[in-house]
């Protein structure tokens, strides 16, 4: 009895184990040995599980390169007759020719692409990057984060990404460095998120500057003192000819 009711408990429950589990559903044209997409959608449903035996194989390929999931697969060629089978029919050894046929394929947020194959040579090719939530490109962009995406969105991808700063991820977000946080630190560099008055970097490179405006500003005051000196001599001389003349 015990055994019955647990029994039950499990069937009640599988429909929601299932609706939790994403699939590709891959609708697949088949025309005289050449395969052509039809449709492809996500839906919640278990994949079929992975068959070592078959004369086609499926294949599912990461942003990386990296094999996801591999499998093989048979197509039905055989007709479908409506019953009662005429004689003629029913002898019949005729296969067909053109038909469409269902694939459904585990769902992974880094997938790019699907690979038919048959004896090693490719038939199909199908993007699978518009549903994909992670494109495996160090960068922590668009829809991607730590759970979907731990590889772009995790400290330690040589990217200062939007969630990090240098108190949180050091070897990402360099000190100095615009993100959105003032570190304080004394490396000689003004960190654009202090002012001059939490960043001694700030106040040194503007005691800096000040110095050398007034630098430039004395230079040139002694640059139109030599000048005017200059010119009052070159008129003194010129005033002394015309005296002599």
């Amino acid at each position: 009895m015990k055994k019955l009711i647990v029994l039950l408990i499990t069937l009640a429950l599988l429909p929601q184990v299932f609706a939790d589990t994403l699939s590709y559903s891959v609708i697949i044209n088949y025309d005289n040995e050449t395969l052509s997409l039809k449709d492809i959608l996500l839906i919640k449903a278990s994949p079929m599980p992975a068959d070592k035996t078959g004369e086609y194989t499926t294949r599912i390929v990461s942003f990386k390169g990296d094999l996801l999931f591999e499998t093989n697969f048979n197509i039905n060629l055989d007709p479908l007759y409506s019953m009662p089978l005429s004689k003629e029919t029913a002898t019949s050894s005729k296969r067909l020719t053109k038909t469409s046929f269902d694939l459904v394929l585990p769902y992974y947020s880094n997938a790019k692409i699907i690979k038919i194959l048959k004896e090693n040579k490719l038939l199909l090719e199908i993007d699978l990057s518009r549903f994909s939530a992670c494109n495996e490109n160090h960068v922590c962009d668009g829809a991607e984060s730590v759970s979907s995406c731990p590889g772009d969105c995790t400290c330690g991808n040589n990217i200062c990404d939007a969630n990090e700063n240098y108190m949180k991820c050091s070897s990402d977000c360099h000190s100095g460095q615009k993100d959105n946080v003032c570190d304080k630190i004394a490396d000689g560099i003004c960190d654009p998120d202090c002012n001059n008055k939490d960043d001694y970097d700030c106040k040194a490179t503007s005691g800096s500057k000040l110095f050398l405006y007034a630098g430039v500003i004395a230079i040139a005051i002694v640059l139109i003192l030599i000048l005017a000196k200059k010119i009052k001599k070159s008129n003194r001389n010129k005033n002394k000819a015309a005296f002599k003349m």
